[in-house]
């Protein structure tokens, strides 16, 4: 029962944010394909950060065990407040890439 009320109020949220945006800003219908592939790329880039973040506090916490006597622990880097800020770190570089015009351009890398 929780997770249908999580479902309404995402879906009362979306459909009031839309008809605002449509009705108020006078922004323009976007074209469903489009803004579903920019918003998996913006998810895309907050898991990758997130991925990283964590890889990075693991590896300077073993490297603070093996190069001083302190015992860090690997449990700082469960802090809940690392998804957020992570996920914003992917929201930047989404806007950034959008900002800079080079979004939906990938990279050729020749060997």
């Amino acid at each position: 029962m929780a997770e249908l009320l999580v479902v309404l109020i995402f879906a009362a949220t979306s459909t009031v944010a839309w008809a605002l945006n449509v009705t108020i800003l006078r922004l323009g219908v976007p074209r469903l394909g489009a803004l579903g592939a920019d918003v998996l790329e913006c998810l895309g880039f907050g898991v990758i950060f997130l991925t990283a973040n964590v890889g990075v506090g693991m590896l300077t916490v073993f490297l603070l065990r093996g190069v001083t006597s302190w015992f860090v622990t690997l449990y700082v880097f469960v802090d809940v407040i690392l998804v957020p800020v992570s996920f914003v770190q992917g929201v930047a570089l989404f806007c950034w890439r959008r900002q800079s015009g080079t979004s939906h351009e990938v990279p050729v890398v020749r060997l």
